[in-house]
């Protein structure tokens, strides 16, 4: 659904629901039974999926928004197109920033670019085919002359013309010179070059990413960093809230799937970029130096899986505590003979621990 939105100006996602009604009625609320009540989910680009209707109620909350689709479907061979209501349809636009109904192509910004290349490359390929076919002048030599014989003249050119296109590798020409066309092929490296970055500056894909390039370089690295966090962004902003969030919606919607509890639920990316364990050890060791220069007390687990999530639990343990020292009795507890007449801890049992709750208190333990 994605890929298809960005060919057009929208894309729309059918659901094909078991509910027993007609395509051009709304599914209501509730009317389905569970997940196998979804039949079939297919994707309509712009061209498949043109919009029959508007709402054109202004006291409506969808005012101004498709009311009706008519659907391009394919029934033994033959293009049959069904009017759909707006509820059994996901409707997606990207980059409509002034309209909810229209967006912008993805290919629109690249697409001149995209036909310059072609005409570069087809323009260099019959170039240097010219060039390596050299074309000749034939000129007279000594005063002489063509032959003015129209059936001479004829019989010359069809010489000359399969000695050029055909098989024959020699050439009769008595007072006749041959001037070759000189030429040189022209590298289009610089023409791609600049085509290549202006696609790169219009969809903010980095030219290594863009071409493939090789990796290992420190620059290639930084591109697949910055890039990673462009399609991060984008599933924050774009297909979570615009595609994903829609869908299940309207699934909970028709109960396909149960309602939460909560009465929402989140989206979970899992992360894109490789795990710097470099860069993870050093962050873990400077928040290890803060947490042991202010004293705090940290659950091992928690530390572990916030700054070291690549760490198997297994693969440390906490270490035992030391035993409690024996405090050294005081010199009014003790007799001549050096035994102390009160054995005690030498603490009393309400004396509170310190930092016994870390900084973050109980809560610390619980965090997500």
């Amino acid at each position: 659904l994605d890929r298809v939105t960005g060919i057009g100006r929208y894309g729309v996602l059918f659901l094909g629901l078991r509910d027993g009604l007609p395509l051009d009625q709304p599914v209501k609320a509730g009317a389905l039974d569970g997940p196998a009540d979804l039949l079939y989910m297919t994707v309509y680009s712009e061209g498949s999926a043109a919009i029959d209707a508007y709402d054109e109620d202004p006291a409506s909350p969808r005012f101004g928004l498709p009311q009706y689709y008519r659907l391009a479907t394919r029934t033994e061979g033959d293009a049959a197109h069904r009017r759909v209501h707006w509820t059994r349809c996901i409707h997606v636009a990207e980059g409509a920033d002034d309209d909810d109904v229209f967006g912008a192509p993805r290919l629109e910004a690249v697409w001149n670019r995209l036909v310059d290349l072609l005409k570069i490359m087809a323009g260099s390929g019959e170039a240097a085919w010219k060039l390596l076919d050299v074309g000749q002048i034939l000129t007279t030599t000594d005063g002489r002359r063509l032959p003015t014989d129209p059936e001479q003249l004829g019989a010359l050119e069809d010489q000359v013309d399969e000695f050029v296109h055909g098989l024959r590798r020699w050439l009769l020409a008595d007072g006749l010179q041959t001037n070759p066309i000189s030429g040189s092929v022209t590298d289009p490296s610089g023409l791609v070059t600049i085509n290549v970055s202006l696609i790169s500056a219009a969809t903010g894909i980095p030219q290594r990413i863009l071409l493939g390039s090789e990796r290992g370089e420190l620059a290639s690295s930084q591109d697949e960093s910055n890039w990673t966090k462009v399609v991060e962004t984008r599933q924050r902003t774009q297909v979570g809230p615009c595609i994903i969030r829609p869908v299940i919606g309207r699934l909970i919607h028709a109960g396909v799937l149960q309602k939460p509890k909560s009465g929402n639920f989140v989206i979970k990316w899992p992360n894109l970029q490789e795990a710097d364990r470099e860069r993870e050890a050093a962050v873990a060791e400077r928040v290890a130096g803060v947490i042991q220069t202010l004293g705090w007390e940290v659950d091992i687990d928690a530390f572990l899986q916030t700054y070291l999530p690549e760490l198997p639990p297994d693969a440390v343990s906490a270490p035992e505590p030391p035993p409690a020292a024996a405090e050294a009795p005081s010199l009014d507890t003790v007799s001549s003979d050096g035994i102390p007449d009160d054995a005690s801890d030498g603490a009393p049992d309400d004396e509170p621990v310190a930092n016994s709750g870390g900084a973050h208190g109980a809560a610390w333990t619980n965090y997500p």
